[in-house]
């Protein structure tokens, strides 16, 4: 069994009502497959922010592993990885 630490930050934050959490898997997964079993506990809200009409990450979130950010959705994760939901940080 794998975990596998979620953080969500900003909005995410607010739609999730949570900051964390830890989520077990049986092995090895895909960015996809985590990302669906995360909009499967929090609904369609976090699904329409995250994702495009195309089932593509919408391109002004940040979806970070292990502090890389990663767009493809094939990206395997594996035990004690990071994911960590995101915009991009901007300052000035």
């Amino acid at each position: 069994m794998a975990q596998v630490r979620i953080k969500y930050l900003n909005v995410y934050s607010a739609i999730t009502g949570k900051r964390e959490e830890i989520l077990e898997t049986t092995g090895s997964v895909v960015l996809l497959e985590l990302l669906n079993e995360v909009f499967g506990r929090y609904g369609s809200k976090l699904k329409d922010v995250v994702m495009t009409a195309e089932d593509q990450l919408n391109p002004h979130i940040w979806m970070l592993v292990n502090r890389e950010r990663v767009t493809d959705l094939t990206k395997e994760i594996r035990n004690g990885d990071v994911v960590v939901f995101s915009f991009p940080v901007c300052g000035g």
